[in-house]
């Protein structure tokens, strides 16, 4: 029998463990984080930021010899005929000089220590205008914000129904949104963006995400993603897949929950010899800010109480399959 791997617990690896029954999974944390629940957990609801998960080999994965099909944890090598990548993602904030001054939620533990910081502080800026800037933006409204972004516009490439309503509860919320701007150096008490020097007391980075660094130097890849072709395999490994933040398949294609879900799946059914091309279908879209629930179902338009609620739906069925 095939000995296949799944290196790292996060969504996407849950699922082929679903269908792939016999496969093993590798993690070092025995919690998935809910990182969909930060900004709820921020805003005083009560849910949960972290469950329990099933992890078959509970290591930390050092490195990944794929010429030599093993995974490398500390002095242990484990062997495999097949191997699938779902290591997550992580924020690339290398390119900011100062870059240790910054806050980031990747983890329960970023986000403790952000809600701690915060409650001290008047001013926060936040970098980065996508999903969770401008959900970050309203969560701190209760603050002197400012939003950051390089780009024309708050939620990039998505829906101008998105756009319009997200500029509308910023504006109402007093955010200072400041576009076409980049940042030139954070420190401790302000940051130089576009030359200008702005007082924050927290700034927290939203930008752009990459995969994870271990795989840079062993694999093609772009941005720390496995290069994968319309099967999820490695374009350059017979024997390796990628799904879910672990994959490059196309720039167009998001780093969501939805993709992870069914990139899982894809893998799962070429690992069970079931031929399938990846076809993403990036069909939900759901923002809070503050208290307003707003994205696209499809090509409907869907906000209030029928949002809120699909949010709740999704993440129930998340917590399914993790469980």
């Amino acid at each position: 029998m095939e000995r296949i791997l799944i290196a790292g617990a996060g969504l996407s690896g849950l699922y082929v463990k679903k269908y792939v029954g016999n496969s093993i999974i590798i993690d070092k944390n025995s919690k998935i984080e809910i990182k969909p629940n930060f900004i709820d957990f921020m805003l005083g609801d009560n849910v949960e930021t972290s469950i329990e998960r099933h992890v078959d080999m509970l290591l930390k994965i050092d490195s990944i010899d794929f010429s030599n099909r093993c995974v490398i944890s500390g002095n242990k090598k484990i062997e495999y005929d097949k191997i699938v990548v779902s290591l997550g993602s992580s924020f690339n904030t290398s390119f900011i000089k100062g870059e240790n001054f910054l806050y980031k939620i990747n983890s329960e533990r970023d986000l403790n220590k952000l809600i701690k910081a915060s409650k001290k502080a008047e001013k926060i800026t936040v970098i980065g205008a996508g999903y969770l800037g401008v959900e970050l933006a309203g969560a701190f409204s209760d603050k002197n914000v400012t939003l950051i972004d390089a780009a024309d516009t708050v939620l990039p490439h998505l829906n101008r129904k998105l756009i319009e309503r997200a500029f509308m509860d910023l504006n109402e919320l007093n955010i200072d949104v400041r576009l076409k701007t980049m940042i030139d150096e954070v420190n401790k008490e302000y940051l130089i963006a576009n030359g200008e020097k702005i007082k924050s007391d927290v700034t927290v980075f939203a930008g752009g995400f990459s995969g994870n660094s271990i795989i840079n130097d062993s694999i093609k890849n772009r941005n720390s993603r496995i290069i994968v072709n319309r099967y999820l395999r490695s374009i350059e490994y017979d024997d390796v897949y990628a799904c879910g933040d672990s994959m490059f398949f196309d720039a167009s294609v998001p780093m969501s929950g939805i993709i992870a879900r069914q990139s899982g799946i894809t893998v799962a059914k070429n690992l069970l010899g079931i031929k399938t091309e990846f076809k993403p279908n990036n069909f939900a879209n759901i923002i809070r800010i503050k208290n307003d629930y707003f994205g696209m179902i499809g090509n409907a338009f869907v906000s209030g109480g029928v949002a809120r609620f699909l949010k709740k739906a999704s993440m129930a069925i998340t917590k399914n399959i993790i469980r």
